[in-house]
């Protein structure tokens, strides 16, 4: 009967690379210590990835709503990015016209090559609920 050869890592531990023991055909670690520690370093990634996503919106919204503040609507381009406004992080952005219009959070600014304008807080629309509406 022929035989297929196997790959080494068809019999070797995902984590720690110890030939794994004998038992099931599709056993991808050799313990439950090694598969935990898999598991949640791979996890570990995604939630770092996320996690800086979500600081860099945060840091962008404070400094519009800082700049909202003092009652510019406008800023220089260079000047916003020295104080670690980051562009390319935005939880929104689509165009309007011929601009691109981008929003984070509830703050819908515009960049042009030289400056961020446009900086308003976008006003929710409250629906009434039907409990309180009148017959």
């Amino acid at each position: 009967m022929a035989r297929t050869m196997e790959t080494p890592s068809e019999n070797r531990c995902r984590e720690c690379g110890k030939k794994l023991p004998p038992g099931r055909s599709d056993m991808k670690f050799c313990c439950p210590a090694c598969k935990n520690r898999y598991h949640n370093l791979r996890g570990s990634r995604y939630r770092s990835c996320r996690l800086r996503v979500l600081n860099a919106l945060e840091r962008n919204h404070r400094i519009l709503e800082r700049t909202l503040g003092t009652g510019f609507r406008s800023m220089d381009l260079m000047e916003i990015l020295s104080q670690g406004f980051m562009p390319e992080y935005c939880s929104q952005c689509r165009r309007n016209g011929r601009h691109l219009e981008y929003v984070c959070y509830d703050i819908r600014y515009h960049i042009s090559a030289v400056r961020v304008w446009g900086i308003e807080r976008i006003e929710s629309v409250r629906r009434p609920s039907s409990a309180s509406a009148d017959p």
